[in-house]
């Protein structure tokens, strides 16, 4: 928006649904809410709410291209879908509206394939002309089709289809699979399908020129002003979230006795996954979701009430991921819309009720675009649902290079539904293979050996991400404590053990984080006395870290270090066990002490693939890596690998 008009008027930011998107935290006291012929103004519970309606707004543009911008006629705006709110407008009428403005109409997710650049010049045009689908617009099911079964499902069978359910659990499928959920899942997933379609290109686009150009990411200039601003908070966390300290990772839901056990244990919180910990085959995801189910319902045996348990942060899939067993309009569904679709449907209002949810974690977001998706998702949910506003609470995890350079925006973009952002190490240091592997100056050292958060690479990222969160009043959690403790207390190994771990996690309570994730139960009080022996209350909001200055270069700094033959072997043992366990329906598995994941499956299959690609020599050997090398390598472990397997299970089986 011109800076004239910006100063001079007053503007609402308008897409089919209310978002207080459009103020700074100063400004949240100014809104006016309009349902009908009521108007609520302040801090208001937004349940039930027809349209969100800002009058005050002094926001600093953010992205003026991907907002669709309305001058506020006296009589009021357009009308919403709540109770005496008049239906959508034509495109017609929209088209009107903005020719008078004088202002674009912008796709607020789609992407420029030629060039990231979203903020500065996002010319969102597809095959000449602008292409632009209301997000927020959903598509109807056709109820009049021939052949539709509406006693069954109410979904035309055209438009949506659904495998058959694993055997034996027929009657949890049923239960998942309501009337009413199909045609919320439907209506979800055909309205933000193509959503999510455009940030994979996106994704696609920015890596291609990353590659051609030789560019370097940075700090968007374009959104300077917003960092530079020091007014701006995310909302505050519900009671329940202001004490992160210890939450049980890598929790696979399907597994129905860990997660018993998770939620008898001490944890602050529990990374329910359906990302990296879980393989999401139609069994797995099926099992998984119902027993959330049960246990959000009280009616898990051996559970408690789960308002008193720990709170359930759950993890959907990420957006590269799709659910083959379920088809919408001729498409396999996305699977993190079909994970929360379900998740929302059956489980948002009670957990709500219950002041425990919903609350999730966010995995694999690269930029603010994909965050600015998600905000929507949930603003889209909540009025589907008839939720409060801003009742969705999130932590994005930061796994990827990209996403550190936007970790403000980030928040930005999901302040009213933020629960902070997360650090970890595996899958972020991947990423810088998976963005820059053709580089020879980022060549990634053994992780085993020269990999760690002392390191000044990853180090600075957690020292930022955690400046960036409490400057915005946003928690900041860190990563997963991956060793299991032996059984046996009191020995030497087991003292070991827990030494490593409190040296590690001690690190970051120092940097300032105000939680982070074990994956092992028996750590889950250690690490808790850890947290009251080394901080006071509940979290470490206080400590804004203002001598942290972190530069793009200390974000891009490799550690020194070479290839040793222990790594290269380490890194194809867990890629080889992990494929097996992935085809036996496992997402994770146990291997020396620790558990593996595909974030450690990812991050060991990208150092492989990159110490070929540049032929790296063994520091401890004279030979080159080479695929032959890899390929007699892996011959000599699979007799090692077959015989540790089993006792490696037995041994982390708590």
């Amino acid at each position: 928006m011109p800076e004239a008009e910006r100063s001079g008027c007053r503007w609402s930011a308008v897409r089919n649904g209310a978002r207080p998107e459009q103020t700074r935290a100063k400004d949240r006291a100014s809104m006016v809410i309009r349902h009908g012929n009521k108007k609520y103004e302040g801090k208001k519970n937004f349940q039930g709410v027809g349209k969100a309606e800002f009058r005050s707004v002094s926001w600093e543009q953010y992205s003026q291209e991907e907002v669709r911008w309305v001058q506020l006629p006296a009589g009021g705006e357009e009308g919403g879908r709540g109770q005496g709110s008049s239906r959508k407008r034509s495109s017609r009428a929209r088209r009107e509206e903005q020719e008078k403005s004088g202002l674009p109409e912008a796709n607020h997710t789609a992407c420029s394939v030629e060039l990231y650049n979203c903020c500065q010049n996002p010319a969102w045009t597809e095959k000449g002309g602008n292409a632009r689908k209301d997000s927020f617009r959903s598509r109807k099911i056709d109820k009049g089709s021939k052949g539709l079964p509406s006693d069954r499902t109410g979904v035309n069978p055209h438009s949506m289809e659904l495998s058959p359910p694993p055997t034996g659990l027929e009657a949890e499928s049923a239960a998942l699979f309501t009337t009413g959920s199909l045609h919320f899942l439907h209506e979800l997933i055909s309205t933000f399908d193509e959503e999510v379609e455009k940030i994979l290109q996106l994704r696609v686009s920015r890596k291609a020129h990353l590659d051609l150009s030789g560019e370097l990411p940075n700090f968007l200039e374009s959104t300077a002003h917003m960092r530079a601003d020091p007014d701006w908070r995310v909302l505050p966390v519900p009671p329940r979230l202001q004490k992160r300290h210890v939450d049980i990772g890598d929790m696979a839901p399907c597994d129905t006795s860990r997660f018993i056990r998770a939620l008898q244990s001490p944890a602050q919180g529990i990374q329910v996954d359906f990302d990296d910990g879980n393989c999401p085959t139609f069994h797995n995801q099926i099992k998984g979701i119902h027993n959330i189910i049960l246990a959000v319902n009280n009616r898990l045996p051996g559970a408690p009430h789960i308002s008193r348990a720990p709170v359930l942060m759950l993890r959907p899939r990420a957006w590269n991921m799709v659910e083959h067993n379920m088809m919408v309009e001729g498409k396999e569904a996305p699977g993190p819309l079909f994970d929360f679709g379900l998740l929302m449907y059956h489980c948002g209002r009670t957990l709500l009720e219950h002041q425990s949810g919903p609350f999730f974690y966010l995995s694999k977001v690269e930029n603010l675009v994909e965050a600015r998706l998600w905000n929507n998702i949930f603003i889209w949910t909540q009025q589907k649902l008839g939720l409060p506003l801003g009742c969705i609470k999130a932590t994005v995890l930061i796994e990827n290079v990209l996403a550190t350079f936007e970790m403000e925006e980030i928040l930005y973009e999901l302040r009213e539904h933020s629960a902070g952002l997360n650090c970890g190490i595996w899958d972020y240091s991947a990423s810088f293979v998976n963005k820059f592997g053709h580089r020879q100056d980022f060549l990634l050292p053994d992780r085993s050996k020269y990999v760690n958060m002392e390191k000044r690479f990853l180090r600075s990222y957690m020292d930022l991400l955690v400046q960036t969160c409490h400057r915005r009043g946003a928690l900041a959690t860190g990563g997963m404590a991956a060793p299991l403790l032996p059984h046996r207390q009191h020995t030497h190994s087991y003292s070991t053990v827990l030494a490593s771990v409190e040296r590690l996690k001690l690190l970051e309570i120092k940097a300032g984080v105000d939680g982070f994730m074990v994956y092992d139960i028996n750590l889950i009080k250690p690490m808790q006395e850890l947290f009251e022996l080394h901080t006071e209350g509940d979290n470490q909001l206080h400590r804004l870290r203002d001598d942290v200055s972190v530069t793009p270069e200390d974000l891009l700094s490799m550690p020194s270090g070479g290839v040793t033959l222990y790594g290269l072997k380490y890194n194809i043992a867990v890629g080889v066990l992990f494929i097996n366990a992935w085809l036996s329906g496992k997402g994770h598995f146990f291997y020396r002490g620790q558990v593996e994941d595909s974030a450690t499956a990812e991050i060991s299959r990208s150092q492989v693939w990159q110490w070929i690609r540049h032929q790296a020599r063994l520091e401890d050997d004279s030979r080159v890596v080479s695929r032959q090398l890899v390929t007699e390598l892996t011959k000599e472990l699979s007799t090692e690998l077959s015989r540790l397997c089993p006792s490696e299970r037995t041994k982390g089986s708590n």
